[in-house]
C-alpha cells in the first residue's frame, strides 16, 4: 500500500468504476432550428480504475459535454448509445443502478465556487456533514485530515479559503485542491474534472494534474477529466487520451501513442495534437480524420466495451432534470438545515460588511434621524417634521435590506454547484438562510430605533414604542423578503438592483406622504394597495398621533390643537391596526414564497 492511499482509512475506499461508453450521440433542440443540433457523433471509449483519462480537443469539440454525460450531469437534451459503469447498463430504464452510481462518483466544475469565509478544514468538513451518513464527527475529522494530508494543504488547512471582500485567502492552485478535496470527502470510485488547470500557473496546473495522478493510482480510482491544451510535462502524466474533433472521436487509447497515431513527432504533443485538429476543421479536411480513426488498427486502442453492454444497448434517452433532493443514504433535512445554519452563522459573524459596516451604517442613519429632528416638540411645524421622521425610519430601513439581494446573488453560483451535487434539499437551504436573515431585520431597527425614538422625541409610552417597533420591523422584514424575491428572479446583480429600486420607489411614493390616498389617480389604485410602506406608515401615523396634543400659540383659526384633529384630515382617523399588522406579516409570507418558487424552478443545474 503506498504513503497517499494509507492516509485514509480502508473503510473508506471503494474501489474504482470502470465505465464504458459505446456510440454515444447526443443532440439539443435549438430555439428557431429546423432540426436538433447534434453535439456528439458516436463517440466510445472507456475509463478504467487507476488510470488517469484525458479528454482533449479544442473549443467546441464537445469535452465538457461528454464529461456531463458519463458523470450523468446533462439535465436536458436527447442522448443515444449506451453508457455502464462495471458492466451495469445507467441508461433507459436502469435508475436503481443510475442512483447508485451517482452516490459514488464526485465531479469537480471548472470554475471553483467555494465560500470564501470559511477555511480549508471548515469547507471540507461541510462537505463531509453534508454527504456522510452515521459517521461521527471524530471520524468525519479524521477523514477530513487524511484528505488535506493527501492534497498537500496541511499549512493552509486553517486559512481562509477567501473572495473578493476578504485581504487573504489561499492561492488559486491550493482552491482547486480544496474543489478536489469537497468531492472526496465521499472516496468516491470514479472523478470527474471539468478543465481543473483553468487558470493556474504552470507550476501549479502541473501540480494539481500529478495529485490527481497519484489518487488514481494509489487507490485505484476512476479519474476523467478535460484539458483544452497541456503542456508537455502534464501530458507525460496522462495514462489514455480521448481525442474529439466537432463531437466525433479523433483518436481513443494510451496517450503515448497518440502522436504515432497522426503521424507526428514533436516536443509537445498536445500542441501538434490540437494544431492538427484545429487546421483540419478550418481546412474542412476534419472528415478525414474521423475517418482515420475508424480505421486505425484495433490493437492501438483500449479494449471496446464489453459485449454484453453493447446487447443491452437503449435506443434514446432523454435525460430527466433533477428537481435537487439529496440521492438517499445522505443526512436528513434537519442534519442539513442544521449545517447550512452552521455555515451561515460563520460566514455571517466574519463577514466585514455584517458586522463593522452595517454597524457604522446604523450608528450614522441614526444619529442622523437623531440630531436632524432632534426634540421636534409639540408646535405646528412638529407635525411635518414627525411626519418625515416616521417616514425617513420605514425608507431607510427598507433600503439597507439590498445587502440581502446583493449576498443572495453572489452566493447563486455556489447554490448551483451544491445543489446539483445533490449536497441538499432547496428547502434546507431556503430555511437556513431565512433563520440568519430574520434576527437581522429584527436587531438592527431595534438598535436604531431604541436610540433614534428618544432623540426624535416621539410619543412617549412603552405601548406606542413597541408599536412603532413592530411596523418598521415589520417593514424591513417585507422589504428583505421583496430584495430576496427580486434576486432570486433576475439574472444579475445589475438587473436586480433596477428592479428592485424601483419597487421600493413605487412602494413608499403610495404610501401616504407623498400624496394621500383620496388623491390617487385611478390607474394607480393597484399600486396603493399593493404598497407594503401604506400599511406600515398608516400603523406609525395612527400610533403617533392618536395621543398627542400640540401648542396653537396665537394662530388660533388654522391650528392642529391634537393628534385626532390631524388624522381626521389626513384621512387616518380610522385605522385597523391588527388588519395592517397581519397584511405585512401576509406580505412577507407571500414574497419568501415567492423567492423558494424562483430558487427552485430558476437555479437547477441547467446543463
Amino acid at each position: 500500500m503506498t504513503e497517499a492511499t494509507a492516509l485514509l482509512p480502508p473503510a473508506t475506499l471503494r474501489p474504482g468504476r470502470r465505465v464504458t461508453f459505446d456510440n454515444l450521440q447526443y443532440e439539443v433542440e435549438v430555439k428557431g432550428a429546423a432540426s436538433p443540433l447534434r453535439i456528439l457523433h458516436g463517440v466510445s471509449g472507456c475509463a478504467r480504475p487507476g488510470r488517469l483519462l484525458v479528454i482533449m480537443g479544442a473549443s467546441g469539440s464537445g469535452k465538457t459535454t461528454l464529461l456531463d454525460i458519463l458523470a450523468c450531469r446533462k439535465a436536458q437534451g436527447l442522448l443515444k448509445g449506451s453508457l455502464a459503469a462495471n458492466g451495469v447498463p445507467l441508461l433507459a430504464g436502469h435508475q436503481a443502478a443510475l442512483a447508485e452510481y451517482k452516490r459514488d462518483i464526485g465531479y469537480v466544475l471548472q470554475d471553483d465556487h467555494l465560500e470564501g469565509l470559511l477555511t480549508v478544514r471548515e469547507t471540507l468538513m461541510f462537505s463531509a456533514r453534508l454527504r456522510l451518513r452515521g459517521v461521527s464527527q471524530s471520524d468525519m475529522a479524521s477523514r477530513v485530515s487524511a484528505i488535506i494530508d493527501q492534497l498537500g494543504l496541511a499549512d493552509v488547512a486553517d486559512a481562509l479559503v477567501g473572495n473578493a471582500l476578504t485581504k487573504r485567502g489561499i492561492s488559486g492552485g491550493q482552491k482547486k485542491r480544496v474543489a478536489i478535496g469537497v468531492e472526496l470527502v465521499t472516496s468516491p470510485g470514479a472523478l470527474f474534472l471539468d478543465e481543473p488547470t483553468t487558470g493556474l500557473d504552470a507550476f501549479n496546473a502541473l501540480h494539481v494534474v500529478r495529485i490527481l495522478k497519484d489518487l488514481a493510482v494509489a487507490s485505484s480510482r476512476t479519474i476523467v477529466l478535460t484539458l483544452h491544451q497541456p503542456r508537455a510535462a502534464l501530458f507525460e502524466l496522462f495514462d489514455d487520451l480521448l481525442l474529439l474533433s466537432l463531437g466525433r472521436t479523433v483518436y481513443f487509447g494510451p496517450a503515448d501513442g497518440a502522436l504515432a497515431a497522426l503521424g507526428k513527432r514533436f516536443i509537445n504533443p498536445a500542441d501538434v495534437l490540437l494544431d492538427t485538429i484545429v487546421q483540419a476543421e478550418m481546412a474542412g479536411d476534419a472528415p478525414r480524420l474521423w475517418a482515420a480513426a475508424e480505421a486505425a488498427d484495433s490493437a492501438t486502442r483500449l479494449p471496446s466495451p464489453e459485449a454484453a453492454l453493447n446487447a443491452a444497448r437503449p435506443s434514446q434517452c432523454v435525460l430527466s432534470d433533477s428537481d435537487g433532493t439529496p440521492p438517499r443514504g445522505l443526512p436528513g433535512v434537519r442534519t442539513q438545515i442544521a449545517t447550512l445554519v452552521w455555515r451561515e452563522v460563520t460566514v455571517t459573524r466574519r463577514s466585514p460588511f455584517t458586522t463593522h459596516v452595517r454597524l457604522a451604517q446604523t450608528l450614522f442613519m441614526t444619529l442622523l434621524v437623531g440630531t436632524l429632528y432632534w426634540q421636534v416638540g409639540r408646535s405646528q411645524a412638529s407635525i411635518q417634521s414627525r411626519l418625515g421622521a416616521l417616514m425617513f425610519v420605514l425608507i431607510q430601513n427598507a433600503f439597507s435590506t439590498f445587502s440581502i439581494m446583493q449576498t443572495f446573488i453572489e452566493h447563486r453560483p455556489l447554490f448551483q454547484r451544491e445543489r446539483g451535487a445533490g449536497l441538499y434539499h432547496p428547502l434546507a437551504y431556503f430555511i437556513a438562510r431565512t433563520a440568519i436573515e430574520l434576527p437581522q431585520t429584527f436587531f438592527w431597527p431595534s438598535l436604531q430605533l431604541s436610540i433614534a425614538y428618544w432623540m426624535v422625541g416621539f410619543v412617549p409610552g412603552l405601548t406606542h414604542f413597541v408599536t412603532l417597533l413592530g411596523a418598521v420591523v415589520l417593514t424591513t422584514t417585507v422589504s428583505a423578503s421583496l430584495m430576496l424575491a427580486t434576486g432570486a428572479a433576475c439574472p444579475g446583480a445589475r438587473v436586480a438592483q433596477i428592479i428592485g429600486s424601483v419597487t421600493l420607489v413605487l412602494g413608499f411614493l403610495f404610501a401616504g406622504f407623498f400624496i394621500k390616498a383620496s388623491q390617487v389617480p385611478a390607474p394607480y389604485l393597484p399600486l396603493l394597495e399593493l404598497s407594503f410602506f401604506r400599511y406600515a406608515f398608516r400603523i406609525a401615523v395612527h400610533n403617533e398621533f392618536e395621543s398627542l396634543t400640540f401648542d396653537c400659540g396665537d394662530n388660533i383659526l388654522t391650528c392642529i390643537p391634537d393628534g385626532p384633529a390631524f388624522l381626521q384630515g389626513y384621512g387616518m382617523a380610522s385605522v385597523n391596526l391588527p388588519l395592517c399588522f397581519g397584511i405585512l406579516a401576509a406580505e412577507i409570507v407571500a414574497f419568501r414564497a415567492l423567492a423558494y418558487l424562483f430558487l427552485v424552478t430558476m437555479y437547477r443545474e441547467r446543463r
